[in-house]
């Protein structure tokens, strides 16, 4: 893919991931604050662990896409099983997620994005280095 597109791909998932940041940071702060904002995974708040998460997703991606995949396959595969979670929950009528202010499940924009993010990781190049390890491990064997 050229070089200019691959750029734009990596700036669009920071964006995303600043945009989730963003939105999240009233929930997490009311939390902070000793409101029951977000639902808990053990004692930590599953916000806490989603801004983090998101965080890891758009340093990946802003740095070196190639040389970072592992930090964004940490940070998107809690994300995908939180917000998976999540929306099932929601789905079964057990609310749990936080509503953004439009009344939208939080949880849902989350799946949402994070289903997006994937392919859009991958156009970046972020998983070129693995196909490459990938071949080179083929070939000694």
């Amino acid at each position: 893919m050229i070089a200019p597109l691959r750029l734009v791909f990596r700036v669009l998932i920071a964006l995303i991931a600043i945009f989730v940041l963003i939105n999240l940071s009233p929930v997490s702060l009311a939390e902070w604050r000793g409101e029951d904002a977000c639902p808990k995974i053990g004692p930590l708040p599953a916000c806490y662990l989603v801004m983090l998460c998101y965080a890891m997703i758009g340093l990946a991606a802003a740095f070196n896409p190639r040389r970072l995949v592992w930090m964004f396959i940490i940070g998107w595969l809690p994300v995908v099983a939180l917000a998976l979670t999540g929306t099932t929950l929601e789905v079964l009528g057990h609310g749990t997620c936080p509503v953004s202010e439009s009344g939208i499940p939080m949880c849902y924009i989350s799946l949402a994005l994070a289903v997006v993010l994937l392919p859009m990781y991958a156009l970046a190049g972020g998983f070129k280095r693995l196909a490459t390890m990938k071949d080179q491990v083929s070939d000694q064997a």
